[in-house]
């Protein structure tokens, strides 16, 4: 084998591997048109990737208490409402009527937070909301909590 005919048969190979037309071993080409080359890998994963979850909140658990009864119960007496969505980043955190809670990153998918008693008090409706103060392009999103009466209250 001459000094160049690993590397004739290496660049063949490699015309192979992309759809050309094979060189033969004289050196000539077919006479076919080549064939378009593929996507290599990595590029074909870029284009098929789907697109990035869009921010929001797609439920809250527990979405609703009793006023003045503790809900997830935690050990300091406090209440908790995992924040289930999509989108979510370290650095978000959940707000209760504008009031920010300690909110504990899950993963994208799930915060968690503690809820005071005496923020279920008063019946009604609470906007809950999600937004990252330290990333103003971060879109903000919202879900309403509600605190319903007592039975037999």
């Amino acid at each position: 084998m001459s000094p160049s005919e690993p590397r004739r048969l290496f660049s063949s190979a490699v015309l192979l591997l992309f759809g050309a037309v094979a060189i033969s071993s004289s050196g000539c080409r077919g006479s076919e048109a080549p064939a378009p080359a593929p996507v290599p890998a990595a590029e074909q994963s870029a284009v098929a990737a789907p697109p990035a979850p869009s921010r929001a909140i797609v439920r809250l658990h527990p979405a609703t208490a009793k006023l003045g009864e503790a809900f997830n119960r935690q050990p300091n007496g406090s209440s908790a409402i995992a924040v289930v969505g999509a989108g979510f980043v370290r650095g978000d955190k959940v707000y209760w009527g504008g009031q920010v809670l300690k909110t504990v990153f899950g993963g994208e998918t799930t915060l968690t937070v503690e809820v005071p008693p005496a923020l279920v008090s008063q019946p009604g409706d609470v906007a809950i909301s999600v937004k990252n103060r330290d990333d103003p392009q971060s879109m903000e999103v919202r879900a309403t909590f509600r605190v319903v009466p007592r039975s037999g209250h």
